[in-house]
């Protein structure tokens, strides 16, 4: 990580996990944590801290066919503003963001390290916009090398975000946002 600046999001090779063989939803959440917290994105209480996270505020969403995730905690856990992306080798149970008890069979996973509260919800915008998109998530999930799926997700991710207000809106009424 060097000398890059904290406020730079990195989304690299090494923060994409193609086909993790998960047992379920805490399984995948340790597993994408654990792969920050060695690289030094995280700190070790971040592991914990989404996990507990996302029990309270569930970040499962429903594409039209795929379903994703989008966990993410506070910002005194992160070292360095990243976001790790992991394609399950099988779907597990998420909750439906917004719902205490409605599932969702997650396959993609966006684990969001994000320092700052206004940052969160622009890359949050951005994810979901993302979803809304089917045959961009069919190109992630059948994508092989890692490469194929960062650049997939830069072109994307870079771009603008549509409907923001509506999306902020859907957003703002299904989630309480906390900010440190």
């Amino acid at each position: 990580m060097g000398d890059m600046e904290n406020n730079q999001l990195v989304l690299s090779e090494e923060l994409i996990l193609l086909n993790l063989e998960v047992q379920n939803q805490v399984d995948a959440l340790s597993k994408m944590a654990k792969n920050l917290e060695e690289l030094g994105f995280v700190k070790n209480s971040y592991k914990q801290a989404v996990i507990e996270r996302e029990k309270i505020f569930p970040t499962g969403l429903q594409g039209s066919e795929i379903g994703i995730a989008i966990p993410h905690t506070d910002a005194i856990h992160v070292n360095q503003q990243s976001i790790s992306v992991a394609v399950l080798n099988q779907p597990v149970e998420f909750i439906h963001m917004g719902s205490e008890d409605q599932k969702v069979s997650v396959k993609i996973v966006f684990m969001l390290a994000i320092e700052k509260a206004d940052s969160q919800l622009e890359m949050l915008q951005k994810l979901i916009n993302l979803i809304q998109q089917e045959e961009v998530l069919q190109q992630i999930i059948k994508s092989e090398p890692r490469k194929e799926v960062l650049d997939l997700l830069r072109k994307e991710l870079r771009g603008g975000i549509q409907n923001e207000k509506n999306i902020s809106s859907l957003w703002i009424r299904n989630c309480d946002i906390h900010s440190s």
